[in-house]
């Protein structure tokens, strides 16, 4: 059984990328997206960095709960063939469904799983806002914002406001 390397691949700026997430994605043999939506893919592409990505998932999935289950479920098989590594954009841990429910099913499954964490959005919505998140901030998901209180006396960021209707 193979050992899955989750990488973030930062909000999108070649410069946000790691050195240990640069150095993982050249030296892996086998490397899945979650997508190819993200400005980093191109610099991939220039750097020789082969990949798959799970991109025709969510033209078949009707949730992106189903979307990211199904990328899990796709990641652990892959793993039966040996080490791979999965790149999500940003932090795998922040606002990342998908690694979420790969660390379950991986750890149900007996596979070890790495994680080389990236920069999120959030950093830089700090910078450009001029927040500091340990002053108060509240980090809420819109797709699950309905009936949620909101403390409108700290900042708030609502992430996954993908379009108008989320909005």
């Amino acid at each position: 059984m193979g050992k899955i390397t989750v990488v973030g691949l930062g909000p999108g700026w070649w410069g946000h990328l790691t050195l240990e997430a640069l150095e993982t994605l050249e030296k892996a043999q086998r490397v899945f997206l979650r997508t190819e939506k993200h400005p980093m893919v191109e610099e991939l592409k220039a750097r020789g960095i082969s990949y798959s990505s799970f991109d025709r998932f969510y033209d078949e999935g009707d949730t992106f709960e189903e979307v990211y289950a199904r990328i899990a479920e796709a990641l652990v098989q892959e793993a039966k063939k040996g080490d791979l590594v999965y790149a999500v954009p940003g932090n795998p841990a922040v606002a990342e469904t998908s690694y979420y429910l790969l660390l379950d099913l991986a750890k149900q499954r007996g596979i070890e799983v790495r994680t080389v964490p990236g920069m999120s959005f959030l950093e830089i919505a700090y910078q450009r806002l001029g927040i500091d998140p340990v002053k108060g901030l509240q980090v809420m998901d819109g797709l699950g914002i309905k009936g949620r209180k909101m403390d409108t006396g700290k900042g708030i960021i609502i992430t996954q406001v993908y379009d108008q209707l989320v909005a």
